[in-house]
């Protein structure tokens, strides 16, 4: 979240991830009358922060919540945890990961059977690092937010600037995945960074 007043020269280059997970919780209470949501987070800022916006989301509904469980980035899997959030009965997964832990959940879940509404965080949704290692077809129907253009997306195939990001790829980049959309994200911060620099020299 943005503090000009005490920070008047940075700013958040993405959406905070409070702010992302406020959309996520409208869209639960949107689509399911009476849900029962678990919560898969890591256990440091990045987790907690979603989990809060979440919470701030569904506001005096976050009592729909029935399981909370975290993860730490040195556990080697997350079949446990898995494992404890599907026996809660819930019928929706808030799955707040980063890319290897996010594959492993969409892998275990369907390993148990389970269907639920299957929400995945921004940072986790790259097709490349977590969609393919999981296996496509167990992939099929989650939820999730992008604001970057996904170079696997059809649609993008003779847009200009997506056109110009695989050109930068192959010369800059070769060994690079140009399916992953973190590759983006970090080409879009540089240009943003080349844009500040151009303007700051005009000043």
């Amino acid at each position: 979240m943005g503090r000009p007043e005490h920070y008047p020269w940075t700013i958040g280059f993405q959406p905070y991830y409070q702010a992302e997970a406020r959309i996520y919780a409208r869209y639960v209470l949107q689509t399911k009358s009476s849900p029962k949501i678990a919560i898969l987070y890591q256990n440091d800022d990045y987790g907690k922060d979603f989990v809060k916006g979440f919470k701030d989301g569904l506001g005096d509904k976050a009592s729909l919540i029935v399981k909370e469980v975290s993860y730490e980035v040195t556990d080697a899997t997350i079949d446990s945890q898995m494992v404890a959030v599907q026996s809660s009965g819930a019928d929706v997964f808030f799955n707040v990961s980063i890319p290897k832990f996010a594959a492993q959940a969409i892998r275990k879940a369907s390993e148990l059977g389970w269907k639920p509404l299957h929400i995945i965080n921004q940072p986790a949704q790259s097709v490349a690092s977590v969609l393919i290692p999981a296996g496509l077809d167990k992939s099929v129907g989650l939820v999730s937010a992008g604001w970057l253009k996904d170079p696997t997306d059809p649609q993008w195939k003779d847009d200009p600037a997506t056109k110009e990001w695989l050109a930068w790829m192959k010369r800059y980049y070769p060994e690079g995945s140009v399916q992953d959309v973190n590759n983006v994200g970090g080409y879009t911060a540089a240009q943003a960074l080349v844009q500040v620099l151009r303007q700051w020299v005009m000043i």
